[in-house]
């Protein structure tokens, strides 16, 4: 058995080196904390996959930006949806009002 104490991380991004850089794990947790924080903001984009499945309250929008190749995700409750005065469909230029979240996919 071995009796080593953890490994002390550095505790900022400056701080990390060759020798002792942080584990992605630490990378994502910061980077989702960080991006936690930013407050709700109006952002552009193209509807190029909204997928909404009968019975579900969430409903997911990608957008792409029109000038490079770049997408991300946006959560959206289906009464939002719902409440447009015309259906949303794939190809539309949408201006949403949101909260960034990050979502780092979990290992098994």
């Amino acid at each position: 058995m071995s009796t080593q104490a953890p490994r002390q991380l550095p505790a900022t991004a400056g701080q990390t080196t060759p020798e002792s850089p942080w584990p992605v794990r630490v990378l994502t947790t910061k980077l989702t904390d960080y991006v936690s924080k930013a407050p709700a903001l109006w952002v552009e984009g193209q509807v190029v996959q909204l997928t909404r499945r009968p019975g579900q309250p969430t409903c997911y929008l990608t957008l792409r930006d029109t000038e490079v190749d770049l997408s991300f995700q946006v959560t959206v409750h289906a009464r939002v949806l719902d409440a447009m005065p015309a259906p949303l469909a794939d190809g539309a230029h949408v201006v949403v009002h949101a909260r960034p979240q990050l979502w780092p996919r979990r290992g098994c």
